[in-house]
Parts: structure tokens; sequence; C-alpha cells
């Protein structure tokens, strides 16, 4: 059973409401209840979020893509972030983020075998077969990789 929200003294409480977002804009409502049963009265009612603004266009699909560092157990070394980074912008790719990941498989621990670290770099979904011919791969096709702190 509802109960209706009651201030102080059993007055109605005011509810007031926050809207904000770059899909809604940013909108203060405050709406009491009335009595009767009826719609709530308010002092600036809250509007759907396409009557608060335009809407905004969708955020650039965008996909990450891996590729593993050469990295071997025991040694230093490997490719680095910026040196895949430019591998990608010299072909005219754009790289907007870039993380480091490990492709989460279990591995022999042996000086001198893969260590499983990858370059992640986050490009436009519509350069990923671009990227794919220059041997990174998208990470949906890497089951098991995960994003990891850089050493």
């Amino acid at each position: 059973m509802s109960r209706p929200l009651h201030g102080r003294g059993g007055a109605p409480s005011a509810l007031w409401l926050w809207v904000a977002g770059a899909w809604a804009g940013a909108a203060m409502a405050q709406a009491t209840p009335g009595s009767g049963g009826g719609a709530p009265v308010g002092t600036a009612p809250l509007r759907a979020a396409s009557a608060v603004t335009p809407a905004v266009p969708a955020k650039a699909a965008r996909v990450w893509v891996l590729r593993t560092t050469g990295g071997r157990q025991c040694e230093a070394g490997g490719s680095t972030l910026a040196e895949h980074r430019a591998v990608l912008q010299t072909a005219g790719v754009l790289v907007t983020a870039e993380r480091c990941a490990n492709d989460g498989r279990m591995r022999v621990a042996m000086c001198g075998a893969a260590d499983g670290r990858l370059n992640a770099l986050e490009v436009p979904a519509a350069a990923l077969a671009q990227a794919q011919k220059l041997g990174f791969q998208s990470m949906a096709q890497v089951p098991g990789a995960q994003f990891v702190d850089c050493r």
C-alpha cells in the first residue's frame, strides 16, 4: 500500500527532481502532492529529454584493437604503446585512447616464454579493417583479454 509523502506536522512534502546530463540538459522541477488524487502540481514541470535539449549526436562508434608487445618472461623489452600508436597514426588511423592489456591465458613460468602482454588502442570502428591489415586484432576476438595496469 502506498502512502503519500508528508513532511513535519502532516503537511505534504515537496519532491525535488534533478535531471542532468548531455542527453537531458539540466532541469530542476518541484512536485507537491495535490489534494484529491490529481496529478502533482509543480513549479516547473519536468519535460521529456527531447523537449529540454536538441538530440545530441551519439558518440562515434569505437573499438579497442590489440597487438602483442612481443615481450618475453625474464626479459625486458617488447613494443611500447607509443610504438604501436605510431604504426596506426602513420597509416592515418586516429587513436583516441590507449591502455595496457593481457591476453588472460595461463602460461608456463619459463624464461623466454611469451608473457601475454598486449597494447590496446581505441580507434574508430570504421578503421578496424585497416588496423587488422597492420597486425592488430579486435579485442572482441580475444576472449580472455582484459585491461591491466601498465608496468
